[in-house]
């Protein structure tokens, strides 16, 4: 059992859709469409954890909960959250969110 304080690393990443032999040209947008994982390092475990989500965005923004609360758990301003592949939010980039604390 983990919890925030033990996620060392969060990283997005967009997968293509295998084509395999057997597909036909009726395949559904969902199969082709490409789909993003979250993986996430956890501390004392030599595997990452990988969650599979329906779109790049839906990953973006798990991942983007995931590192808030690691930050606000670790107190710390720097963001865990590496991105690899296609980001929806390239305006973004990777620099660093500071954000004001209320307290």
């Amino acid at each position: 059992m983990a919890d925030f304080s033990h996620v060392q690393s969060i990283q997005t990443v967009l997968q293509q859709p295998s084509s395999s032999p057997s597909s036909s040209s009726s395949s559904s947008p969902s199969e082709t469409a490409p789909k993003a994982c979250l993986q996430l390092k956890v501390a004392g475990s030599p595997e990452l954890l990988t969650v599979t989500c329906p779109s790049i965005f839906a990953a973006e923004n798990m991942a983007d909960l995931v590192d808030g609360y690691c930050r606000v758990v670790n107190d710390s301003d720097n963001s865990i959250w590496g991105r690899r592949g296609e980001s929806v939010r390239e305006g973004e980039g990777r620099k660093k969110r500071r954000e004001k604390r209320l307290y």
